[in-house]
Formats: structure tokens, sequence, C-alpha cells
């Protein structure tokens, strides 16, 4: 397992590797990591936190734009593929929204830094990503036919009861009701 902060350990450490002793090990880390990272999943690299119904990071996802970063800084072509193509193969674990698009973004802006253009792969990447979201927003969402939604209230007073057969009607989408906040004091 490589936790994220070696992830980012590495990026700076290939990004700053320029002798030849330096560029060999920098090659041979990012070999590992690459490896434990497209390699067989472990249950801590693909758990996630769920909070208020939102589902956090993984490991996984934090490391990547790290991960990536090093291997690009490095300038090992075949694992920046071999990485880009395993988390676009897993759309379940490295979702484009919450994961690829930040990830992309922090790529984009590093290598922009870095040398003033975008390598290929990422390029490549991008598009793709960028394809996928315009053909997810293609089509307008589709009204829905039942707007009826559970509506399980204890109190029988008139405005609960304007509340649930509000809820229970399929047809309405919206209503008005007075609020009923009455207050003796």
């Amino acid at each position: 397992l490589m936790a994220s902060r070696d992830a980012e350990w590495l990026a700076a450490f290939c990004d700053k590797a320029a002798d030849n002793d330096k560029a060999a090990l920098a090659g041979e880390l990012c070999a590992l990591a690459t490896e434990r990272f497209c390699g067989p999943r472990n249950a801590y690299l693909t758990s996630y936190y769920v909070s208020r119904g939102a589902r956090e990071s993984s490991a996984s996802e934090v490391m990547l734009p790290f991960l990536l970063q090093a291997l690009l800084a490095a300038g090992d072509e075949k694992d920046v593929a071999r990485v880009v193509d395993f988390v676009r193969r897993s759309p379940d674990e490295f979702r484009v929204e919450q994961c690829q698009v930040p990830t992309l973004k922090t790529l984009v802006s590093w290598s922009l830094k870095r040398s003033g253009s975008l390598h290929p792969r990422v390029a490549a990447w991008l598009a793709d990503v960028r394809r996928e979201l315009e053909q997810a927003t293609a089509q307008p969402p589709a009204a829905p036919v039942d707007w009826s939604r559970p509506g399980e209230v204890d109190c029988n007073c008139r405005f609960c009861a304007q509340l649930k057969s509000f809820l229970a009607n399929p047809a309405s989408e919206v209503t008005r009701m007075a609020s009923g906040a009455a207050m003796r004091v």
C-alpha cells in the first residue's frame, strides 16, 4: 500500500531528479508505485468514508494526481498510459466528476506550469472525459411522470393533511400552503 503522502513525496522527488542516479531511482520507485496502484485491489484502497450521504475519496483517488505527476516527471510513458487506462476502466472506483476531473485539473495546471504543454496521454484523457461529460448532458433530463413521493407524517392537523395530499398527488410538482405558524405568547 502506498499512502498519498508517499505519492506526494514521490512526485516531488521525481520532479527534482535531474542527475542519472536520482533519475534511475525515480524510475524504479515509479515502477513499484504503478504496480501497487494497478495491481490487485486492497480493501483500504477502495474503501470510502460516507459522511452525510456523500462518499469521500478513497486512498487511490487521493494519490492519483501525485502518482501521475511522478510518472510524468520521470518520463515514464508506459506507466502513465497504464495508470490512465486503469482509471478509465474503473469508473466506479475513480468517478468522473469527483476524481478524474479534479485530477485532470491538477495535472493540466501542473504540466503547463512545468513544461508549457500537456503530455499527449493526458491531453487524450482530457478529451475523453470532456466527450463523456458532453454526452451525459446532451439530452435534458425528462420530467418525472409521477411526482408523488413518500409523505409519512404522524400529525393529522389540517396543514399536515394538506401536505400529505400534495405529496401523494402524482400530478403535482409544486404547491403553496399556509404555514399554520400562529403562535400564542
